[in-house]
């Protein structure tokens, strides 16, 4: 009984680290397919996330000029979205309601 219960923990590890490095390989190919399809705004935005958080863990002097800094690249890439998001919704309503002032009496 015991070679058996060997064997299978011997299975079950082999078969956890196949599963472990397929794991590991998705999730590096997911970040490379991530990375590439990132816009500069979203790559600036995370860049300075990353700056402001170290300034302010280390109580930098240049933490507040980080965060506003962020703060900007934040409104800059919540700007971006809003474009891209805005023909996007015009495509799929052509013939928007009017609104009621707009109806004729």
């Amino acid at each position: 009984m015991g070679d058996n219960v060997r064997r299978l923990t011997l299975i079950d590890a082999e078969k956890y680290n196949s599963l472990m490095r397929l794991l590991e390989q998705a999730t590096k190919r997911q970040k490379m397919l991530d990375d590439s399809k990132q816009t500069q705004a979203e790559a600036e935005l995370v860049d300075s996330h990353a700056d402001m958080l170290n300034s302010v863990k280390n109580k930098s002097s240049l933490g507040g000029s980080d965060i506003v800094n962020y703060m900007r690249k934040k409104d800059k890439y919540q700007a971006e979205v809003a474009a891209r998001a805005l023909p996007q919704q015009q495509e799929t309503d052509p013939h928007p309601q009017p609104n009621a002032r707009q109806l004729p009496r």
